[in-house]
């Protein structure tokens, strides 16, 4: 039944691996090269191309475990100068995948290198609400290293995880000079002296190569990987190195185990990570690898090691490190940790590697949430306005359009564009740099005037009309009609806006004229007082001025009776610029001697001038007429029939027979008269 159980599980869970296991092994995880670390953003990309076992089947909501295989720096002989990144690992949830990217649930915690020192171990989980506890019965293992990805187990169990067989990650670690992410070192660069067949070194150094083989000056085996530095590392052993041709052995993998309780159901059942040994002469042993035991009890578990592996005439193997969650989960020897031993001499034998307790897994408990970066939306203003622009979530490392760069360093900036525009802003969020765009639209802004100042009289109103074609009108006395009603004089304000909420302003002046405006430039007494014979005409001239700086157009003339004004009714009102003259030709007619007094009554704007006319007639004829003397039709038409003589009316108009009532003027060859018809 047990059996059956297993067999069962293991073919729901097992997928088609690009190197298959051998028959008495099973390969219950996925792995994933790693070649592009965002962490500010919070994914990694893989290459699925080259991937272990199935990388595809990594998907959303799969628990992986994330490991810096590579880092380490060394000189040319072999000696470790630096761990650099390598060995950091955490465990993590994707949260999302999308084609080769994986976007991970909680915070990443450490800084990855790229250029292939890292990998994503697909964690294998058993149990659930379902499951009490777990069986496997054939041993679970993992593809060696290939120098990228691979060599790895994580295993995961909600309840007591029981095994029938055993899990072994033995010589699935490192070769010669694989703990290193740069390439261009010499041959010998590795966990043990590639050219001295030293043992490789973990938790304890590797051996020396025997003293058969003269291995160069100056070089060495592998050291031992220090785990007190205040970090949780984690490694694979160190390959051991070669010479004349003669392979070393790889160093032991990395078994990570997450359960309660982790219990044998045989005696047979062994957790192991151990360093390969040399089959060949002259190979040395390869170091122990990890394991790291995150359980409670650990119990009918007779084998549970990292120890080195031996060496022909090379050195052997240091011992690996084993951690475990509590002190009394397992009660481990020296055995468990030990270095390998050489074929010959002592001096070959490998170094004991180290164990520790009360040890965990690196994980954040913090969800990351995708910053909330952003740049103000896109906006319109009207021409002339200026609109502040700001990032949010993140510091802008500069503010910039298509032609200069406004400003470095700076979360806003305030711009007054003159045309629509799109303004740049690059955020650097927890080291990422993204560039955000807005776009500021401009509108035209609406456009008018009113005229010069407009007169009018006390008392008499005006009306004042706004541009056409606006949303809305607000004048200054309240009212928000296009057109007002302007009764005392005073500014006028008003403020338009268009359909885009544009707006513009104009005042409008109402000035009411209450001073003189005309002069007169003639004398009115010498000037239009005359003294004529009974029955003629007295003539003569006003002169008057526009004395303002303003046209006048409301010129009139009112004429009083027996007062004739010669100029053409037409032109009245007339318009006089500032300054400018104008010349009225005035006739007086009366039939009886005497004196006469009248006046000429010329309007202004607001307000009259008033012209006075004195005429005195002297005893004459009656029948005097303008010096023509008329004593019969028959004598007019006479003197019309003259080819010299010409008549005009008052507006300057040839007429011809027949008169009607009025006065015209006579002109002969020698003189001009002036004749009425009454």
């Amino acid at each position: 039944m047990i059996r059956s159980f297993c067999l069962l599980l293991l073919f729901a869970g097992l997928h088609v691996a690009e190197s298959c296991p051998p028959d008495n092994e099973v390969w219950l995880n996925s792995y994933s090269r790693v070649v592009q670390v965002k962490r500010c953003r919070n994914w990694m990309r893989i290459d699925t191309a080259t991937s272990v076992h199935n990388p595809t089947s990594i998907t959303t909501g799969d628990t992986v475990m994330i490991i810096q295989m590579k880092g380490a720096m060394a000189d040319s002989s072999g000696r470790l100068l630096s761990m650099g990144a390598a060995g950091r690992f955490e465990r993590n949830i994707v949260h999302r995948r999308s084609a080769d990217t994986l976007f991970f649930e909680r915070v990443l915690m450490a800084e990855y290198a790229e250029t292939g020192c890292v990998q994503i171990v697909k964690q294998y989980t058993y149990g659930g609400l379902q499951d009490s506890v777990t069986f496997l019965d054939r041993t679970i293992s993992c593809p060696p290293f290939n120098g990228t990805t691979g060599g790895v187990i994580v295993l995961q169990a909600t309840d007591t995880l029981f095994l029938s067989a055993g899990i072994s990650a033995d010589a699935k670690g490192y070769r010669a000079g694989e703990g290193f992410c740069t390439t261009g070192l010499s041959a010998n660069a590795g966990h043990g002296s590639a050219v001295a067949a030293g043992g490789g070194g973990h938790g304890g150094a590797g051996g020396w190569a025997s003293q058969k083989l003269v291995p160069p000056a100056g070089v060495q085996p592998g050291v031992a990987v220090s785990y007190t530095s205040g970090y949780n590392w984690i490694f694979m052993g160190g390959g051991a190195g070669t010479m004349t041709g003669k392979g070393g052995a790889a160093g032991g993998g990395i078994v990570i185990i997450d359960a309660p309780a982790i219990i044998g159901l045989t005696d047979s059942v062994r957790i192991t990570a151990r360093g390969g040994s040399a089959t060949t002469e002259g190979g040395g042993g390869g170091a122990g690898g990890a394991l790291l035991l995150i359980s409670h009890n650990i119990s009918r578990i007779p084998v549970l090691t990292a120890s080195g592996g031996s060496s022909m005439s090379g050195g052997a193997g240091g011992g690996g490190v084993v951690r475990i969650g509590t002190m009394t989960a397992y009660n481990l020897t020296e055995s468990a940790y030990q270095g390998g031993a050489a074929k010959y001499g002592t001096r070959g034998n490998g170094f004991a590697g180290a164990v520790f307790y009360n040890v965990f897994i690196n994980q954040s408990t913090a969800r990351y949430q995708s910053p909330l970066t952003n740049i103000s939306n896109d906006t319109s203003v009207c021409a002339g306005t200026s609109v502040v622009l700001r990032t949010q979530g993140a510091h802008a490392t500069s503010w910039f359009t298509a032609d200069s760069v406004l400003c470095t360093m700076c979360d806003s900036v305030t711009v007054t564009p003159d045309d629509t525009t799109t303004f740049g802003a690059a955020l650097d969020v927890d080291g990422c740099v993204d560039t955000f765009y807005v776009k500021v639209n401009v509108f035209t802004n609406p456009a008018f005037t009113f005229p010069p100042p407009i007169h009018t009289c006390p008392g008499v109103p005006v009306y004042i009309e706004g541009p056409p074609g606006m949303t809305a009108y607000r004048w200054s006395t309240g009212d928000t009609s296009r057109t007002i009603r302007a009764q005392n004089a005073g500014r006028y304000k008003l403020l338009v806006a268009d359909s885009n909420g544009c707006v513009a302003e104009q005042t409008a002046t109402v000035v009411h004229d209450t001073l003189r405006r005309l002069h007169l430039v003639s004398d009115p007494i010498a000037g239009v007082a005359s003294t004529v014979a009974s029955g003629e005409w007295a003539h003569s001239e006003v002169i008057i001025q526009n004395i303002s700086n303003d046209t006048l157009h409301n010129i009139g003339v009112i004429m009083t009776e027996g007062t004739v004004l010669s100029v053409p009714y037409s032109s009245v009102p007339w318009q006089l610029a500032p300054g400018e003259q104008a010349t009225l030709p005035v006739f007086a007619w009366c039939s009886y001697p005497g004196e006469y007094s009248d006046t000429i009554v010329i309007s202004e704007p607001c307000g009259f001038l008033h012209v006075p006319v004195q005429t005195r007639v002297l005893e004459t004829p009656a029948y005097s007429r303008c010096r023509v003397r008329v004593t019969s039709a028959g004598e007019l038409e006479r003197m019309l029939e003259d080819p010299q003589t010409v008549i005009v009316d008052i507006l300057g108009r040839r007429v011809i027979p027949p008169f009607y009532r009025g006065l015209y003027i006579v002109r002969t060859a020698t003189v001009t008269q002036f004749l009425q018809i009454p």
